[in-house]
C-alpha cells in the first residue's frame, strides 16, 4: 500500500473550494482517512438545506477514495474510477464534523469503504458505506 505523506496530502486540500465548504484533512494512514469539516457555517451558507448535506457527502466521497487509494498495492493494483455510496443522515450537525473512511474488506475488483461522521463529542451525524472499484494490473509482458 501507498500512503502518502501526511503534509502533501493535506496540501492537496488547500483549494478555494475546499476552504469555501470548510473542510481540513485530519490524517491518513493505511487504509484509513479523516477529513473534518466545520459546520454549520454561521453564515448565509447555513439557510441553504442542501449545503451541509452536499458538503458532507463530498467529503465522505472523497475520504473514502483516501483511504481506498492508502489501501492498495500500487505495484499490483489501481483504483478504477467507480464507486457506489450510500449515506445516511443521522442528525443535523452543530460542530465540526470528522469524516473518517476505513477500508473493511476487499476482492479483486472492488473495496468495501466504511463511513462514519462524528462530531467531537462523539455525537453521530452520519453513516456510510462505499464499494470502490479496483482493476488489478497488467502483469508486465502479458498481452
Amino acid at each position: 500500500m501507498t500512503v502518502p505523506d501526511l503534509e502533501t496530502w493535506r496540501a492537496g486540500w488547500d483549494a478555494p473550494d475546499q476552504q469555501r465548504l470548510g473542510v481540513r484533512p485530519v490524517t491518513i494512514a493505511p487504509s484509513y482517512a479523516a477529513v473534518a469539516i466545520d459546520l454549520p457555517y454561521g453564515d448565509e451558507r447555513d439557510g441553504d438545506p442542501l449545503f451541509a448535506t452536499s458538503a458532507l457527502t463530498y467529503v465522505a466521497d472523497v475520504v473514502a477514495l483516501s483511504a481506498v487509494r492508502a489501501h492498495l498495492d500500487e505495484e499490483r493494483e489501481l483504483p478504477n474510477g467507480t464507486m457506489s455510496l450510500h449515506l445516511d443522515f443521522i442528525e443535523a450537525p452543530t460542530t465540526t464534523v470528522t469524516v473518517e473512511a476505513r477500508v473493511v474488506a476487499q476482492n479483486e475488483s472492488e473495496a468495501l469503504v466504511d463511513l462514519i461522521g462524528c462530531e467531537a463529542g462523539g455525537r453521530m451525524v452520519l453513516r456510510g458505506l462505499a464499494s470502490f472499484s479496483v482493476r488489478q494490473k497488467t502483469p508486465v509482458g502479458a498481452k
